[in-house]
């Protein structure tokens, strides 16, 4: 398990956090500073949860300097609307800074609640921190577990056995 930094989410960022789980707030874009997660800014809703994702994240985007950026979806679970915490960490922030985020990310998760998260993602590039990165970050968790090579033959035996069974059988398999 990754080494917790002891930061948490300043007085003023757990007001907004609160208010956002209301519904009105699209994103909230947040910065560790004077060792507390600070609110940077508020993004209020202005489309579906497709048509604002790039033109209020990618405004965002420090190419040098960390942030979590609270993304909050369309779709709702029993504790209400289902966000995304996305932990932006770029490539060409400094080293001491990419470790700050990182072990602080679980903290402010539990801060949050982590109910409320449909999904966690770490970005750093700015592609994996836009729609379509976002797309395909779904489309690989969704996809089968890679196998290795003795597991593809057993499926692969599995599957023509029972073809084989149902041309013995008279069926055809649809």
């Amino acid at each position: 398990m990754a080494a917790q930094s002891g930061i948490v989410a300043n007085g003023k960022l757990l007001t907004k956090l609160a208010e956002a789980k209301q519904g009105s707030i699209r994103v909230i874009h947040m910065q560790i500073e004077d060792e507390q997660i600070q609110l940077r800014k508020v993004i209020p809703i202005s489309g579906d949860w497709k048509e604002d994702f790039d033109r209020s994240i990618q405004p965002l985007l420090d190419f040098t300097n960390a942030s979590y950026i609270l993304y909050r979806l369309d779709s709702k679970n029993s504790l209400g609307y289902e966000w995304l915490l996305l932990t932006w960490i770029p490539n060409e922030a400094h080293v001491k800074q990419k470790t700050l985020y990182a072990s602080t990310r679980n903290a402010f998760r539990r801060q949050f609640g982590e109910g409320y998260l449909a999904d966690d993602i770490l970005c750093h590039d700015k592609h994996d921190i836009s729609l379509a990165g976002y797309e395909r970050h779904v489309a690989c968790k969704k996809a089968p577990a890679p196998l290795t090579h003795a597991e593809a033959q057993a499926q692969e035996m599995v599957s023509d056995q029972i073809v084989h069974a149902s041309i013995n059988d008279g069926h055809s398999i649809s």
